[in-house]
């Protein structure tokens, strides 16, 4: 044999031969412990993290969402835009209904305890607005999507804390009084 092929067959054996010997190492695997089980904590609130009023207003009252409700009645004369009567109704969220004269209208302070301002109009005009609701230090804040205009409300509890009686406008100082839920109603 030539020279020239001796250096070729050991070059191929000897590449072999690592190849073989790398092939043939294994390393060393470090033991796998398994992860720590974390018992699955309990959630007991409707939602975390949300306050006493939200908690409320997301049980509603016997299944049926809660509304609150403003509305005019004093001896006063409404321009055409003044508003009359609000509704707030809490359904997953919180809407806002005002209620607009179109007319300018006289009203009378009424005694009647089921008074309906709405009936002492021939014509008025509507809003709708859907708000976010959020609680910051026991005040509800409604918070428009879009806008992200602020309506910031107190809420005064019962003595149970289990209850809402009523709710004012920081802003404008108008009490809302529990009222019949006005939205569409939930089938099941």
């Amino acid at each position: 044999m030539n020279r020239k092929t001796i250096i070729v067959n050991f070059s191929i054996a000897a590449l072999i031969a690592i190849q073989l010997v790398a092939a043939a190492q294994t390393k060393k695997r470090k033991s796998l412990r398994p992860p720590k089980m974390i018992a699955p904590v309990a959630v007991t609130e409707v939602n975390p993290g949300a306050g006493p009023i939200i908690k409320i207003l997301e049980q509603g009252e016997d299944g049926i969402p809660l509304a609150f409700q403003w509305q005019l009645n004093a001896d006063t004369v409404l321009k055409s835009g003044d508003v009359f009567r609000e509704t707030i109704s809490f359904s997953g969220g919180a809407v806002l209904s005002s209620f607009m004269a179109d007319d300018t209208t006289a009203l009378k302070k009424s005694t009647d305890k089921e008074y309906r301002v709405t009936n002492r109009f021939v014509s008025f005009s509507g809003k709708t607005d859907a708000f976010n609701v959020t609680e910051e230090n026991g005040i509800l804040v409604l918070e428009h999507p879009e806008t992200h205009e602020k309506l910031r409300y107190k809420v005064y509890l019962d003595k149970t804390r289990k209850k809402i009686i009523k709710i004012e406008n920081l802003n404008t100082h108008r009490i809302y009084q529990p009222a019949e839920f006005e939205g569409a109603s939930v089938s099941g």
